[in-house]
């Protein structure tokens, strides 16, 4: 099986610096036609990503394990706060227990208080309206 390379980009260098004097067109010509510099340092960039310079690991490898740290303390972060959501709603209820206090009961209460003031209020109408009407009466 015939193997297949890739075609090469036909640019003419001319033609793109006579467009836009400030594009460096070095980097578009094939590697074999582009300058001795250049390619010394496309090679020492390619070596550089194969060679072990951090604890052993290449770049690539380190980067991957830094982003993996980071993803790890963010889980440990997020559980971190669930379990002290949980210790928080606990020291509240804890809190109310001991106080006596419940907030639920005591609105309760309040509306209770409420009505029957209403009813008394009301009573004391009634009651002053039929005490009017008798005293008219006479």
């Amino acid at each position: 099986m015939k193997k297949q390379t890739s075609p090469e980009i036909a640019v003419e260098p001319h033609t793109l610096s006579e467009r836009d004097p400030t594009v460096d067109i070095s980097i578009l010509l094939p590697v074999r036609s582009r300058p001795e510099p250049m390619k010394k340092c496309l090679h020492s960039l390619i070596d550089l990503a194969k060679k072990p310079v951090i604890s052993g690991k290449t770049l690539a490898n380190t980067y991957i394990d830094q982003i993996n740290n980071v993803g790890n303390l963010a889980q440990q972060a997020t559980i971190t706060q669930q379990a002290l959501t949980v210790v928080n709603d606990q020291a509240v209820a804890a809190r109310d227990k001991v106080s006596g206090v419940n907030l639920d009961e005591e609105a309760a209460s309040l509306i209770r208080y409420q009505q029957a003031y209403q009813a008394s209020a009301k009573a004391l109408q009634i009651s002053g309206t039929l005490f009017d009407a008798i005293v008219q009466i006479r």
